[in-house]
């Protein structure tokens, strides 16, 4: 917004409403915009307000071509401007002076020639037609300008304290995935575990890569298969559960534990409670791509990480530590 071309409300004197020929008001959108009102002078000047730190409910007061009377017309109240020299508009939500409203009538017209869905044009574009003026000089209520610079100072702030808590490759400790999370087996692909602590639980998510190998035949792949394409997965946690970490053992030392009886471990136990079991880690989650290298993948999990978050990083993200429990 341009601070040379701003008005402030005690510049709305009656001598300025003498030379209002168009006057709309834009309700709140309900979707974070404040809503405007919205004057045109027959100088072909705009004037907006802007409701960011303002009731829209203090409209009439502010502004009082847009009082009413008790007298209802349909499911609107009639305006008072209406009995002197003002016409409302129904679809602009709007008042403009009767003077003007055949050539905003002959304006829109041309409008909808111009254009199959002429409601592009605004309307107080077509009010500054009806007055012969093609571009309008545009004023902004000072508060506006001033609450938009201070919205852009906070959103400069915040941007640059996100890059320095953004994620980089370093919080990333991509680790090779086999089948039934035994070495000796087939690599599947890689994973990643992001973690923080919060209201007292751990929280976190894990990026998996799962490696489409070439078929030989349907279902049939052979052990010095290429990969031939990258896929990314996505799991959140909400609330982990025993080790951090998937506990990798190998098939020898598995038959050996297995082979004694009462002494598994428990962290290698089968439980569904374990949040990392072995049993777990086909358990992708949700698919996210597909990347025709490794490393487009891994740059993308960390955009994404980025981007949906879920309150993990640099500062947040918790350090793995091997055989960490909660």
């Amino acid at each position: 917004m341009d601070r040379d071309h701003t008005f402030d409300l005690p510049d709305l004197t009656e001598d300025f409403w003498k030379t209002v020929v168009f006057a709309q008001e834009d309700p709140p959108s309900g979707m974070g915009g404040p809503g405007c009102v919205c004057l045109l002078s027959k100088e072909g000047k705009e004037y907006i307000f802007g409701f960011e730190e303002t009731p829209f409910y203090k409209s009439t007061e502010l502004f009082p071509i847009f009082e009413t009377t008790d007298e209802r017309i349909g499911y609107r109240h009639k305006y008072k401007a209406e009995d002197h020299g003002w016409k409302y508009l129904e679809k602009e939500n709007a008042l403009i002076r009767e003077d003007i409203l055949d050539e905003y009538s002959k304006a829109a017209a041309e409008a909808k020639r111009e254009k199959e869905n002429f409601w592009h044009f605004y309307a107080i574009d077509l009010a500054g037609r009806a007055i012969g003026v093609e571009h309008l000089e545009r004023y902004d209520y000072i508060g506006s300008v001033l609450y938009r610079e201070r919205m852009d100072r906070e959103m400069a702030e915040r941007r640059k304290k996100r890059e320095k808590e953004k994620l980089t490759e370093n919080e990333f400790n991509w680790k090779p995935m086999h089948v039934n999370n035994i070495p000796d087996n087939s690599e599947m692909g890689v994973y990643a575990l992001l973690m923080r602590r919060n209201d007292g639980k751990i929280k976190g998510v894990k990026y998996s890569i799962l490696y489409q190998y070439e078929e030989h035949s349907p279902m049939l792949i052979y052990s010095d298969a290429k990969v031939e394409a990258y896929i990314l997965f996505y799991a959140d946690y909400d609330d982990i559960i025993g080790p951090w970490d998937y506990h990798s053992v190998s098939r020898q030392e598995c038959a050996e534990l297995y082979g004694k009886e009462n002494h598994f471990p428990p962290e290698l136990a089968y439980y569904d409670w374990i949040t990392f079991s072995d049993g777990d880690i086909p358990n992708f989650g949700r698919f996210l791509r597909t990347f025709q290298s490794l490393e487009e993948a891994k740059a993308y999990a960390m955009y994404y990480a980025n981007v949906n978050s879920g309150g993990i990083n640099k500062k947040t993200i918790l350090k793995q530590e091997d055989g960490e429990t909660k």
